[in-house]
């Protein structure tokens, strides 16, 4: 994934750098959920995801959604930043399993 902190603020409309560390954070926190969601793709298909920039740019765009809603609910121990708005967008890249 390829958010940055300035990615960050202003997609969250933060001005100034006080809250950095905290972004940082949180965005690592939404990186780490995702990857949890997802699971590990295989290496090629990692590869391939990561050559087709509307993925690329669409793994983004949920990962700012759901640093958004860390970031809102960030004194909440019940929010749920994976919606399920966020699991359907998610689906694309979800690593198949047998149940």
């Amino acid at each position: 994934m390829t958010i940055t902190v300035v990615d960050a603020r202003r997609h969250l409309r933060i001005d100034g750098t006080n809250d950095d560390i905290e972004l940082y954070q949180r965005l690592a926190m939404a990186e780490a959920l995702i990857q949890a969601y997802i699971g590990t793709p295989p290496a090629d298909a990692l590869q391939a995801i990561q050559r087709r920039t509307d993925y690329a740019a669409a793994l983004d765009a949920v990962t700012l959604l759901v640093l958004g809603e860390l970031w809102m609910n960030r004194e909440s121990s019940t929010a749920a930043p994976l919606s399920e708005h966020v699991k359907t967008l998610l689906q694309m890249f979800r690593e198949p399993t047998c149940v």
